[in-house]
């Protein structure tokens, strides 16, 4: 589950909101775990689904490949597997505030092993973000 709305920002660009991340044991048996890393990106160029394209990428690469990108570590609340990102990357590193406004393609994971990549089982999300509105979907 991905939820957030933002303020608007002037020149084509909005604000990157908080994404709070929620997994339960039932949606994936590996969200009974805690302390785990929590990956989220967005892309307005996603061609492929998020299992495909997270698949064989490093945290680096991962970085490199979307134009915002965020990671936390996981926290537990009742049933559920919480993280929420609330710091944005660039490609290069960088702290982003900021995207330009249009489509987004939102691809989540969590790394339930800690090896840094997305493996079989690991759970995945997906959404959109339309920058310019309300929220995700």
């Amino acid at each position: 589950l991905l939820t957030a709305c933002s303020p608007a920002k002037e020149d084509g660009y909005e604000y990157i909101p908080d994404v709070p991340v929620v997994c339960s044991a039932g949606q994936a048996s590996d969200c009974a775990g805690t302390a785990l890393d929590v990956y989220v990106g967005l892309s307005s160029s996603l061609s492929k689904d998020c299992d495909d394209f997270l698949s064989g990428l490093t945290d680096s690469g991962r970085r490199a490949s979307f134009e915002a990108y965020g990671r936390a570590v996981s926290g537990r609340s009742g049933a559920y597997l919480i993280a929420m990102i609330d710091e944005w990357q660039n490609s290069n590193g960088g702290r982003l505030t900021d995207v330009r406004e249009g489509d987004y393609a939102v691809c989540a994971f969590i790394d339930t092993n800690g090896n840094d990549t997305i493996d079989a089982n690991e759970p995945v999300g997906t959404g959109t973000l339309t920058v310019g509105r309300t929220g995700f979907e």
